[in-house]
């Protein structure tokens, strides 16, 4: 969140962008009034648990339920969700003929 915040800093994102990409991962910052933080860290924690920038795929990572309960979601409205996006990402693997990328 240290890094990403230096990167949002020098590209000039909003406030209220720059304090969620700095605070996503406080829980007190979950629980405020702004949507943001939350929606981050549920975010970042997703894309981990895909394999997508994670340097330890091994760990666990568990879904905060500070960020569920502040977006008013369940673990079965998060499971669905990343099922729809495997499937989606299936399908333009395909429509975009990116298999051929994954010999590579």
């Amino acid at each position: 969140a240290t890094a990403a915040g230096v990167v949002v800093d020098a590209w000039g994102l909003p406030r209220e962008l720059r304090r969620a990409v700095r605070c996503h991962h406080d829980e007190q910052e979950i629980r405020g009034e702004s949507p943001l933080p939350a929606i981050l860290n549920l975010a970042d924690t997703l894309v981990l648990a895909a394999g997508i920038g994670n340097p330890f795929p091994q760990l666990a990572l568990p879904i905060s339920a500070v960020a569920l309960e502040h977006l008013h979601l369940t673990l079965a409205d998060v499971e669905a969700a990343t099922a729809h996006v495997a499937a989606e990402l299936e399908r333009s693997v395909e429509l975009l003929n990116l298999g051929i990328l994954a010999g590579r």
